[in-house]
């Protein structure tokens, strides 16, 4: 063979042969297509929980603490069934004392609307005078009566009110920062009396301490030189009943005045302020 010739198929050979430790059998691997690089996303916002308290948009439970004041009496047309009065026909020309007073206090109260859970503590304070009492009776006895004096009468008490509101103003997001609403209460209470009221009777009275001083003048007399016959017999613990209707400013649930009028064992009216958190 010639020399060129056996040179071509050497080369031929070469070309054909794989390289030692070379697996031919493995398929040649795709080049993977880079994965793009991970951006970062804003992060959406998460809204805060929306406190809610019923219509008005506030939270469910508030509370309030506040101030109060009642003027209380007991009207003279319902004295009159019992007790006669200067003006009167016939009667003596002593006016009869006004039953009023004043009670001053505080209260806690648990907002859960509709409804108001009131705890309350106060103090009430009598502005009665002294005078004479003439019992209406028949046959009718004008010198027959009592005088009487309050001796630092006064009274302690702790009670509990529920009172139902409706709105008529709602406050809250998307409502007035002004709102009103009006409530309607009833309740218990506990009420511990101190001092006393005490007593003259006329000299017929034969309960008299002094039987001697005075026995045949009536008690407006007796009060001016004899001592007194003690003291009337009243409870130490009495209930409290309540009834009441109100209306409510409500300053954005921050503030609030209200105006209570009903029944507080007697009249009253009065008033509570303070704050709401």
């Amino acid at each position: 063979m010639p020399i060129p010739m056996l040179l071509v198929l050497m080369g031929a050979s070469a070309q054909a042969s794989p390289e030692p430790g070379l697996d031919l059998s493995a398929p040649a691997q795709q080049a993977r297509p880079a994965q793009p690089a991970l951006q970062d996303q804003p992060a959406e916002p998460v809204a805060a929980p929306v406190a809610s308290h019923g219509t008005r948009g506030r939270r469910t439970y508030l509370m309030q603490i506040n101030a109060r004041a009642r003027y209380l009496s007991v009207p003279s047309s319902i004295l009159d069934i019992s007790f006669f009065d200067s003006d009167d026909e016939g009667a003596n020309p002593y006016d009869r004392p006004k039953v009023r007073g004043w009670a001053f206090g505080g209260e806690y109260v648990f907002d859960v609307e509709p409804g108001n859970y009131v705890l309350y503590a106060e103090y009430i304070k009598p502005t009665m005078k002294e005078g004479y009492w003439d019992d209406v009776e028949a046959p009718t006895d004008h010198n027959d009566g009592d005088w009487i004096r309050p001796d630092g009468l006064g009274a302690f008490v702790v009670g509990a009110t529920y009172m139902h509101e409706l709105d008529a103003i709602p406050t809250g997001p998307g409502e007035s920062d002004v709102g009103l609403s009006f409530l309607f209460g009833a309740g218990l209470g506990l009420m511990v009396v101190n001092g006393g009221l005490e007593v003259w009777h006329p000299g017929s009275n034969p309960d008299n301490l002094d039987s001697t001083c005075l026995p045949n003048s009536p008690a407006y007399e007796r009060v001016d030189q004899c001592g007194s016959d003690g003291y009337k017999r009243i409870p130490k613990v009495l209930p409290m009943v309540d009834l009441s209707a109100s209306a409510r400013v409500n300053f954005a649930d921050h503030f609030h005045i209200r105006i209570d009028g009903g029944l507080h064992d007697v009249l009253s009216l009065g008033s509570a302020l303070g704050v709401v958190f």
